[in-house]
């Protein structure tokens, strides 16, 4: 006597291929260049929460960072003259930081490095969304929304500079 009916195999294997389907189509698409960046909704130093859809029609270096990582410290000079070049011009630098320390503590860090720029608090969907790990991680997303390009650590001020006027010239424009 069988125990295990053929039909009853490629019925399990048939469930076992949706529920990994399921499972990788519910986490959306990846965040790499030409894909669209995953939106979020964060909470500002302010207390606001910001959208990067907030942002439309601007490029934005997206920065996921930490107080305690000493690459994103030490790269911190760099973005400061960055964003004081380009702001104003369609530009927007966002800090993202996942601390879990909370606002108090990234507050006055940022005070006490002076950042100008935004920063937000990455949430875990976030972190999740954007696979964030190990940082630093910045993501340069177009006018449109889409990712132009993804620097793992630290990043060469004058390739982001040359990046980001490539996007500002074209417009959004692909």
């Amino acid at each position: 006597m069988r125990l295990f009916k053929p039909w009853a195999a490629a019925a399990l294997a048939v469930a076992a291929a949706c529920l990994l389907l399921l499972f990788f189509a519910s986490r959306g698409p990846r965040p790499v260049p030409g894909a669209r960046a995953p939106e979020f909704r964060l909470a500002g130093l302010d207390g606001r929460p910001k959208s990067l859809s907030d942002y439309r029609g601007r490029v934005v270096l997206l920065d996921f960072w930490a107080t305690w990582c000493d690459t994103c410290r030490e790269e911190l000079p760099d973005l400061i003259r960055l964003y004081q070049r380009f702001r104003g011009n369609r530009f927007e630098l966002l800090g993202v930081s996942v601390d879990e320390g909370g606002a108090s503590r990234v507050g006055r860090f940022a005070r006490a490095v002076g950042l100008p720029y935004p920063v937000l608090l990455a949430d875990y969907a976030t972190v999740e969304s954007y696979e964030i790990s190990p940082i630093p991680v910045k993501f340069l997303v177009d006018q449109n929304g889409i990712i132009y390009r993804k620097y793992l650590g630290a990043a060469d001020p004058a390739e982001l500079s040359a990046d980001i006027e490539t996007l500002l010239r074209s417009g959004g424009k692909p």
